[in-house]
């Protein structure tokens, strides 16, 4: 009979070490970007309910939106947005025939000195907020990537992460 050494390290426990480190691995990963995502989604939801706020009170105090007075209405063509993303428009007018009326919300005129987005960086000119005069729902123009989806106003999903 065969005597087989018995130093060293078989590939059976090779692999279980590997698969091990793997899952773990995995798991550390999914975790971390479950955490930022929240994060990111409660950053955002935060900035765009204190716009609309603004927006809002501006509106009962002057019974008009607080829209750019440089800029003119535009109609924003739904077919630009992507499609899972576009149920958050639902509510407009014109969400049938994929464009709705929108305007610049003047971020000076109701005193948004905290905000991160829709400042036009970089001259970006979908960098903004808009208002729909019809519904006055502001919205995000460039959209926030969060994960998968791309969030342009408050949803569901982002009432949620507001601790309120």
């Amino acid at each position: 009979m065969k005597k087989y050494n018995k130093k060293g390290i078989t590939l059976l426990v090779l692999m279980v070490t590997i698969t091990t480190l793997m899952i773990i691995f995995t798991a550390i990963t999914l975790a971390y970007t479950n955490i930022s995502n929240s994060t990111k989604q409660r950053e955002f939801a935060k900035e765009i309910y204190e716009v609309q706020k603004l927006v809002d009170q501006y509106y009962f105090l002057n019974d008009k939106y607080p829209v750019n007075k440089f800029t003119e209405a535009f109609s924003l063509d739904l077919n630009s947005i992507p499609v899972n993303s576009r149920e958050q428009f639902e509510k407009e007018p014109g969400y049938a025939s994929f464009l709705i009326e929108l305007r610049e919300v003047d971020l000076y005129e109701i005193g948004a000195t905290e905000v991160n987005r829709g400042l036009k960086a970089n001259s970006d000119t979908s960098d903004i907020y808009a208002v729909s005069e019809n519904t006055g729902i502001v919205y995000y123009l460039k959209g926030q990537k969060i994960g998968r989806d791309r969030y342009f106003t408050l949803n569901d999903v982002l009432l949620e992460k507001l601790d309120m």
